[in-house]
């Protein structure tokens, strides 16, 4: 289940798979420096919309 799927994971799985927290403008340029010219984010909050708006701020 995806309990057992997340314990897992190492961490630095989760540093190449994901993009979160202070981190995250690092995270995206690392994955543009890498070649990826589409990334797909998805907020996973209690309130989606605050979310958006977080990532707005950090997007280019």
């Amino acid at each position: 289940d995806d309990v057992d799927l997340a314990a897992a994971l190492s961490d630095e799985w989760l540093d190449v798979l994901t993009v979160s927290g202070d981190s995250s403008r690092r995270a995206l340029d690392a994955l543009g420096d890498a070649g990826a010219d589409t990334v797909v984010l998805v907020p996973a909050a209690e309130d989606p919309d605050a979310a958006l708006e977080d990532l707005g701020g950090v997007l280019p």
